[in-house]
């Protein structure tokens, strides 16, 4: 009888620890680079006898459901618009790397990136710093510091130069576009 409550509990229980795994699932799944997940189930087994009137049988004998644990899902995410020019996002596979204040390495599918004061690009979220490869192939952070860069400011004068038509009454400029 109390074999018969356990495998109704484990079942139970492995019920229960999907439905988290859903939750975190539909909870996130607004957030930018976060990968689903899902829960792997197994069977308990464990081995003994069983009688079955007058005949023993010898093997393994069912003792419920057991969770093995969450598998992430790797697999290419959509690719939107966020409007944001330095938001990046990896088509197929691919991790960005970051390095913190600690000089730690982690790697996430989420691309919202910024440059700092310094001119390095840095995840907008925790500000670690965003790693490529230089040209001897060692990790090094990007940034555009020292790279000569013109500020956008408004045209405030043009100039046309060409012939006029003597006998031309009126004169017309084409493709130029005015904003």
């Amino acid at each position: 009888m109390l074999d018969s409550i356990f495998i109704g509990m484990s079942g139970l229980q492995g019920y229960s620890r999907g439905l988290k795994v859903i939750a975190n699932n539909t909870a996130n799944m607004n957030t930018p680079g976060f990968k689903s997940s899902s829960l792997q189930f197994s069977d308990m087994f464990y081995s003994g006898s069983a009688t079955n009137g007058s005949a023993t049988n010898f093997g393994q004998i069912g003792h419920g459901l057991n969770t093995n644990g969450t598998s992430l899902n790797f697999k290419q995410g959509d690719l939107r618009q966020t409007g944001n020019p330095l938001d990046l996002a990896m088509d197929g596979d691919g991790l960005f790397t970051l390095k913190d204040s600690s000089g730690k390495l982690f790697y996430t599918k989420a691309g919202q990136f910024e440059f700092n004061s310094d001119g390095v690009l840095v995840n907008r979220a925790d500000g670690s710093k965003v790693m490529g490869r230089d040209s001897n192939g060692q990790l090094t952070e990007l940034s555009v510091k020292g790279a000569r860069s013109n500020p956008a400011k408004a045209t405030s004068s043009i100039k046309f130069i060409g012939n006029l038509s003597s006998t031309a009454s009126n004169q017309s400029v084409g493709s130029v576009k005015v904003i």
